[in-house]
């Protein structure tokens, strides 16, 4: 019983978070070639100081980020391989009952455990258990939820900015190389933290995709069965008469015909054989 639909968001996602990846290295890789320009631009002692360790910091923050996006890339691997499986519903709930086996990892694995420890009501409305499944979908997998702007962009725009101003004061004292050199690169960070801003901006609208077929796939009526611990049998069931409802199981009462019923039958003739009296 695979999700097509969440299938195609976690590919989606997958793509987002790979290009992600891409262009933090190529926004590490600019500040590490901006590195020496801080120490040729004639700027005073503090100011140098104070743009290495900003450098410094930018490179920490790109590399947690680094990490963090290749372990969500991974992550997505299993998720997409357990959405994509062809589970029956005996395989599906014998892999949410056991432990200890390749699905284990997965958040997807995680929340359906979740649901199933807490089934939700019959009687609520689909709306109210949509709402509920998908704040459950958004807490599991709160990991590969594309976080907002971080730390890294304004590092390095200030590192861009200052940089770029440094250079253009100190232009007649300076080779053409290392201000070409530096231009590039600041450049090329520039393009690469902007390039990041629209792609985690795409990635968030992609997470919502994925947890809005999670969660139209958990409510379909066979995993939602299957969650409450009913599965449906497609074999054939022999209901006897007397467990069937009521106007069944007992008889109509008589009613006498009308007058113009022609249908009605005739009444029965009267006993010629005398009554015995006592």
């Amino acid at each position: 019983m695979p999700s097509s639909s969440a299938y195609a968001a976690v590919a989606t996602l997958r793509t987002a978070f790979r290009r992600l990846w891409y262009s933090a290295a190529i926004g590490a890789v600019a500040v590490l070639a901006l590195g020496p320009l801080i120490y040729v631009l004639p700027a005073p002692a503090w100011q140098r100081v104070a743009l290495g360790g900003g450098g410094l910091l930018y490179l920490a923050a790109k590399g947690y980020r680094l990490h963090a996006t290749w372990r969500a890339v991974r992550q997505l691997r299993l998720e997409g391989c357990f959405i994509g499986h062809s589970f029956d519903g005996y395989q599906l709930r014998r892999c949410l009952q056991r432990r200890g086996h390749l699905w284990t990892h997965s958040y997807t694995v995680r929340a359906l455990r979740r649901l199933m420890a807490r089934p939700l009501p019959n009687l609520l409305m689909t709306g109210r258990k949509h709402q509920r499944v998908r704040t459950e979908y958004e807490r599991t997998l709160r990991r590969l939820r594309p976080s907002p702007i971080g730390l890294d962009l304004p590092l390095g725009l200030m590192l861009t900015g200052t940089l770029l101003a440094s250079a253009t004061g100190a232009a007649d004292t300076l080779p053409t190389w290392p201000l070409r050199a530096g231009l590039t690169s600041a450049l090329v960070l520039l393009g690469a933290e902007t390039g990041q801003s629209v792609i985690r901006y795409r990635a968030r609208r992609f997470f919502d995709q994925l947890v809005g077929g999670l969660a139209d796939w958990t409510l379909a009526r066979s995993v939602h069965d299957l969650l409450r611990g009913r599965q449906r049998s497609t074999a054939y069931q022999h209901t006897p008469l007397y467990r069937a409802p009521a106007w069944f199981a007992h008889q109509a009462p008589g009613r006498a015909p009308a007058a113009g019923e022609d249908n009605a039958p005739p009444a029965p003739a009267p006993s010629s054989t005398p009554s015995r009296t006592a």
